[in-house]
């Protein structure tokens, strides 16, 4: 099932400001050399969420800028990767997706070209290279369950009470945070995510990053999202993968 661009929502803030850093969350400063140093010298910033004991989600950020990396690791040193990690152009958007199982590439890597689109597919099996295939329909932006059979979809997924619904919700949940305002920061979010098989969302990433606040904020109102109603396919309940363009935009 192709990922759909609903349609774009734009949240203009005056002056309303909402932050915390979350206690499964630290936040590291980094000099150009990558090296810790103060905040107020960093150039980057690396952010360690704790999903669990054995799940780390890592992002490395621009200080006031964009993403450039989002690994996942099994411990808080970062040092087993074992999951998804993802790198970014230098424009913010998606360009590559890789998957990894106790540090062995493991499953797909995704590989998006200068449109958007998903250009290359590599399978690995325990580390070894198993095939390789081009995406021919130029349209898809996100990876695709590869038992996913394009011509039998019957029905979307959908929101409850669908697109009028969907949207209303970001507009009330959707706020502006306090970094993001200091930072004068304003532009386009790109959230990528799968409605499962029973109607909950799971896989959220970042597809066109714009700074830390702002990405994190466009993902957790998504994650704290309703059920939706499943995508239908050839007589059962599939997931189906999504964009959600988001602008922020400060009032003048």
């Amino acid at each position: 099932m192709k990922s759909i661009l609903v349609f774009f929502i734009l949240i203009v803030i005056g002056q309303q400001s909402v932050f915390a850093q979350e206690e499964k969350e630290t936040i590291f400063a980094l000099d150009e050399n990558f090296v810790g140093c103060e905040y107020s010298k960093s150039k980057f910033i690396y952010v360690r969420y704790k999903e669990h004991d054995s799940l780390y989600k890592w992002s490395l950020y621009h200080v006031a800028g964009a993403l450039i990396r989002t690994e996942e690791t099994k411990d808080e040193d970062g040092e087993l990767t074992n999951g998804i990690t993802c790198f970014y152009n230098k424009n913010g958007r998606i360009d590559s997706l890789h998957s990894y199982k106790n540090g062995i590439a493991d499953g797909d890597y995704y590989y998006w070209n200068d449109t958007g689109a998903i250009a290359k597919i590599v399978n690995f099996k325990n580390g070894v290279f198993v095939k390789e295939r081009y995406n021919l329909e130029r349209s898809i932006r996100t990876p695709l369950p590869s038992n996913l059979e394009i011509s039998g979809l019957e029905v979307e997924s959908e929101y409850p009470g669908g697109i009028s619904k969907w949207k209303r919700y970001l507009e009330k949940t959707l706020e502006y945070p306090e970094r993001a305002l200091n930072l004068k920061k304003a532009g386009l979010v790109k959230v990528m995510f799968i409605v499962d098989s029973d109607g909950s969302i799971k896989d959220i990433r970042i597809f066109q990053s714009l700074e830390y606040s702002l990405d994190k904020q466009a993902m957790q109102v998504i994650q704290n999202s309703k059920k939706w109603t499943p995508a239908y396919q050839n007589g059962k309940y599939v997931k189906s993968y999504k964009i959600q363009p988001i602008i922020f935009a400060l009032s003048k």
